[in-house]
């Protein structure tokens, strides 16, 4: 069953290489609110058919699938887009995205 609404959420992460990844729906009125979401690269909306790629902490908009029966795929995205139908950053005419890891210190007690 899909929903019609469109829902809004910022993604966890993404595997550009795999082509999936999961995404967080953080809108307080959606039945999914607080859910994480499988989103597959074939669901991206992108201009022009453009690359497929979304970035960690990067805020979307998307219709949601709920599949009840589905071990680990519960909740699918559908029409993966930039918030409100906008373009996503991997759109962007102007600038590059690179996602690098953080590089966490330790902290010693001596």
């Amino acid at each position: 069953m899909t929903s019609e609404k469109t829902h809004t959420g910022n993604v966890l992460w993404f595997d550009h290489k795999k082509g999936f990844g999961f995404v967080n729906v953080n809108q307080k009125d959606s039945e999914f609110f607080n859910k994480n979401i499988f989103v597959h690269y074939s669901k991206i909306v992108t201009k022009e058919g453009g690359f497929k790629k979304i970035f960690p902490g990067e805020y979307v908009s998307m219709k949601v699938t709920h599949q009840p029966d589905v071990k680990d795929k519960e909740f699918l995205c559908e029409e993966l887009t930039g918030i409100n139908g906008g373009p996503l950053l991997i759109d962007n005419e102007d600038y590059n995205f690179k996602v690098y890891n953080k590089v966490r210190k330790t902290v010693s007690k001596d």
